[in-house]
């Protein structure tokens, strides 16, 4: 399965949906269909999907912008942003560096999975990049806290997945009650909503419940 035909899919399966009305208007456009169209006669919910896809870190220079091309070419379809994700022992900033600047370049949000595992080079060149969001910051140190706040970059936290996965030995030492939860300065804050899925750098969390 290509990339393509597998976002393909992934918007098909949207388009299914027959509790409500699914939309993918490009973000240049009007969306003030988030509410009930009542107006018209219409009580049906509807709702605007934006994509984000994404870079796997197992991935090649030249692999990583074929994403970054498709996400330009699906524009239309709500496609807003890149994402790096993946195993965060595999590969190195410098190979995906490329297709990230071009993405910026090219006015699509990038979002950079950061700090699941101690790597403090990576992390200070990732919060140098300037991304629209960080996700995880597990390791990280006062000194990226700071420099992430100042650039005011949100953090997107997934309290089930950084268990699951270890990179957080409990929840009672999370860093999300240590250093974000009481600090009303914080950038903004995302809260992963967690999804019972399986992926190559996280296989135990498909065993998990999502109630």
């Amino acid at each position: 399965m290509s990339k393509r035909s597998y976002v393909d899919a992934v918007i098909k399966g949207l388009r299914s949906v027959s509790s409500v009305d699914v939309d993918f208007i490009p973000k240049t456009e009007d969306s003030k269909s988030l509410t009930n169209d009542k107006c018209n006669g219409n009580s049906r919910k509807r709702i605007i999907v934006r994509l984000i896809l994404s870079i796997d870190r197992r991935e090649t220079t030249e692999a990583a912008m074929e994403t970054v091309k498709l996400a330009l070419e699906m524009r239309h379809l709500g496609v807003v942003g890149i994402d790096l994700s993946g195993n965060p022992k595999t590969g190195e900033w410098t190979t995906y560096l490329p297709a990230l600047k071009f993405a910026q370049e090219q006015g699509l949000n990038v979002t950079l999975h950061c700090g699941e595992i101690r790597n403090l080079k990576e992390i200070k060149n990732m919060l140098e990049f300037h991304p629209q969001r960080i996700g995880h910051a597990c390791f990280f140190e006062d000194e990226h806290w700071r420099k992430m706040k100042s650039s005011k970059i949100p953090v997107e936290i997934c309290l089930t997945s950084n268990i699951r996965t270890f990179s957080v030995p409990s929840i009672e030492v999370h860093h999300f009650d240590t250093n974000i939860r009481y600090d009303i300065d914080s950038s903004i804050l995302v809260i992963c909503v967690f999804v019972s899925c399986q992926t190559p750098d996280t296989p135990s969390i498909g065993s998990i419940s999502a109630t």
